[in-house]
């Protein structure tokens, strides 16, 4: 499963991995990105935005994932004084809020395989680098960091690992 599926990130890793004997399920917000890709290893496309959180509720694949991973993110660049709170509510539900959101419905619908891995696109800035006009982002990036150190603790029972990796300016 990739949610965030239409982030060059995403793009970049599902035309790395076209010639494996692989498909996969793509959580996007606007499908029209990935149809011209022209990607045969997607098998399903699941239309959510990210920001509006009570509709994650609905996510309901059907299958269990071995993997999954999310690479969704927005960065809102300005100095922090000029943030509203429509900006740091948008921020922190893309990046730190849909993540938990989905995880937890995955979870509860039993829809994640012991063994599985999950991977989590965090980034330098929520760990060790902080950057002028990148306050909330950094910020949404950390918490995605404390959410891999507690839910790790809580899925290894099943065998499960979620790990972030955490680039620099790509």
């Amino acid at each position: 499963l990739i949610v965030g599926a239409t982030s060059d990130l995403a793009k970049s890793f599902m035309k790395s991995i076209e010639n494996e004997d692989v498909q996969v399920d793509v959580v996007v917000r606007d499908s029209d990105k990935l149809i011209k890709l022209n990607l045969s290893l997607i098998k399903n496309i699941y239309i959510f935005d990210l920001n509006k959180l009570d509709d994650l509720v609905n996510f309901n694949p059907g299958v269990k994932y071995s993997k999954i991973i999310f690479f969704q993110g927005i960065d809102i660049i300005k100095p922090f004084v000029l943030y509203t709170i429509q900006n740091i509510v948008e921020t922190f539900n893309i990046n730190i809020l849909s993540t938990i959101s989905l995880l937890n419905v995955l979870l509860s619908k039993k829809s994640i395989n012991k063994g599985a891995s999950i991977i989590l696109i965090s980034s330098i800035s929520g760990l060790t680098k902080g950057t002028p006009g990148h306050v909330i982002y950094s910020s949404s990036k950390a918490a995605l960091n404390g959410l891999v150190k507690s839910l790790s603790l809580e899925l290894s029972k099943r065998k499960i690992r979620i790990n972030s990796i955490s680039p620099g300016l790509i």
